[in-house]
């Protein structure tokens, strides 16, 4: 009886909720930083959490103007980072210094940007 009763004491504490997610930071990496014709350059965003469950809702915003829709990504306890990636296809002739933009949303708003060079002659 005694040690079914801690049993059930130790998985009330491992089952408590802990406290809410909080995003405790952001940032973004740009490979390659120079882009050629018809190239891609691919944007990795981290976003570190407190490692509490929950959501995070973020979107990309790109200097051409294209702004993706807000996507929500849905956090287990423990995980302390998640990467999100945004890939972008240039085509045409001519130079752009390129950026894109994280935004984190909820549960806290954070930004972070990359930068690139795309020429093509």
């Amino acid at each position: 009886m005694l040690l079914g009763l801690l049993l059930l004491a130790v998985f009330l504490v491992w089952r408590r909720p802990g406290p809410p997610l909080s995003v405790m930071g952001v940032s973004t990496t740009v490979s390659p930083g120079r882009v050629g014709c018809g190239g891609t350059a691919v944007v990795v965003g981290t976003i570190r959490t407190n490692g509490s469950a929950g959501s995070v809702r973020y979107r990309w915003r790109r200097s051409d103007g294209v702004s993706q829709e807000p996507e929500e990504l849905r956090l287990s306890r423990g995980a302390r980072s998640v990467e999100v990636v945004l890939r972008w296809t240039l085509r045409g002739h001519g130079r752009l210094n390129a950026s894109a933009v994280l935004h984190v949303l909820s549960p806290a708003s954070f930004d972070a940007t990359s930068r690139f060079t795309y020429t093509c002659r």
